[in-house]
């Protein structure tokens, strides 16, 4: 979304052009860092059932659009996130009052604590893919 005005202003005040790939992670990050904040509260709330994922939906969307991001493309990639986060029947290993993490088709691993940030993360997006390669 490189043409999201705050990101525009950002990378002309650093001199460098809106579309290069080496300005984005300069001027996404503000925005990046409130995202992953609400990602990382969603999961610590445990919460997974419908109206907590569309209330986290909602909240992330309005976040969205006051930084004048493309609402309807960001929310595609959420989607992808949120579908790889949901909660499953209790497992074996689950104790009998708690339900675990079920892992999404596709999905076949849970972050680790520690380690680089392709070990830390579930996102499969990397700079430059579009959401809709995700």
């Amino acid at each position: 979304m490189p043409d999201t005005a705050r990101w525009v202003q950002r990378a002309w005040t650093a001199g460098l052009d809106a579309r290069e790939m080496r300005a984005a992670p300069l001027v996404i990050y503000p925005e990046a860092a409130e995202l992953a904040r609400a990602m990382v509260d969603f999961e610590r709330a445990g919460q997974r059932d419908t109206a907590d994922r569309t209330r986290w939906l909602e909240d992330v969307e309005q976040l969205m659009s006051g930084w004048g991001v493309d609402v309807a493309e960001g929310r595609q990639a959420l989607l992808v996130w949120l579908g790889r986060h949901r909660m499953g029947p209790p497992e074996r290993d689950c104790p009998v009052d708690q339900r675990c993490l079920a892992l999404a088709l596709g999905h076949n691993r849970i972050a680790s604590r520690t380690g680089s940030v392709s070990q830390r993360s579930c996102l499969t997006w990397q700079l430059g893919m579009a959401a809709a390669d995700m």
